[in-house]
């Protein structure tokens, strides 16, 4: 789902940015809640501007983005969704803003808005237009619409694994193993490094799981679509019993696709429930 054109009264065409606000509040000549100096040099780089208006061109949902590096906010890094009052409480109740901070000196309730105050993954993962969607996704983890979206893709994923013979291992009378559990999750990680197609899958960068379905949902945000790669009959699993490598085969390599390609045709339908569901509300990530 892209967003749809916009026109003005003479019938041309108007390019809307769904990021209505890019804005620093704090000194970013210094390491507070932002700790990391290519985080900071980064954000208050035009260019990462730029990059982020055109990474968000395919949302349908606006954004008001803040980045806030003050001394002790880092503590309420993925606190998710709060209210107006939590953004104007003094600190350390709150976040300790003034409207004359924010743009327009309010909230935009047509917007959602996010207070990013940190990277968490700032060792590994600079702060580009990209990791700010990934948190993005963090940060609205609780929300009802998104746990629906990822139960959903836990679902699908699990289905999938079953057609490769594979479910989370249980010991007699129902007990979960968890050396079992562990063992699924790794080999589910490799998988997901085989059907994504975001840089991160490529070069096997996805250790957890859940890892996956926020970069799904970012590339969801940059292109208004997820893209999977096809799987083969016989893929390798990676993590067998004395860590060598091992293949699973597939039932049915038609059942495979199927799922994957409905995974791709659905994927809009639940993350436009999840943006819809956040316009309005404001994230501190």
């Amino acid at each position: 789902m892209t967003r749809p054109p916009v026109y003005n009264s003479n019938g041309e065409s108007i390019v809307e940015a769904p990021v209505d606000t890019f804005q620093t509040v704090g000194d970013f000549d210094k390491g507070s809640s932002f700790r990391d100096k290519r985080d900071r040099q980064l954000i208050t780089n035009p260019v990462t501007l730029t990059k982020v208006k055109d990474f968000f061109k395919n949302t349908s949902s606006d954004f008001d983005f803040y980045f806030v590096n003050l001394k002790g906010r880092r503590s309420f890094a993925e606190k998710g969704d709060v209210s107006t009052d939590f953004i104007f409480k003094s600190y350390p109740d709150g976040l300790g803003l003034t409207p004359d901070q924010l743009r327009n000196g309010r909230i935009n309730s047509d917007n959602i808005t996010v207070f990013f105050v940190g990277n968490s993954a700032a060792e590994k993962i600079p702060m580009t237009a990209w990791t700010i969607a990934h948190r993005f996704g963090h940060s609205i983890r609780k929300d009802y619409a998104f746990t629906v979206l990822t139960d959903w893709l836990e679902t699908e994923f699990e289905s999938l694994l079953r057609e490769y013979n594979l479910e989370k291992g249980k010991r007699s009378y129902g007990m979960v193993d968890s050396g079992a559990v562990r063992n699924y999750d790794k080999i589910k990680a490799n998988l997901f490094n085989q059907v994504g197609t975001m840089r991160s899958a490529r070069q096997s960068e996805i250790n957890r799981p859940f890892e996956f379905y926020y970069e799904l949902f970012a590339q969801y945000l940059k292109d208004g679509k997820v893209s999977l790669n096809k799987l083969t009959p016989s893929i390798l699993k990676k993590y067998g019993s004395y860590g060598r490598e091992e293949k699973m085969t597939t039932r049915n390599i038609d059942v495979v696709t199927d799922i994957l390609h409905g995974i791709e045709r659905d994927f809009p339908y639940y993350a436009e429930d999840v943006l819809n569901s956040c316009v309005g509300k404001i994230y501190v990530m």
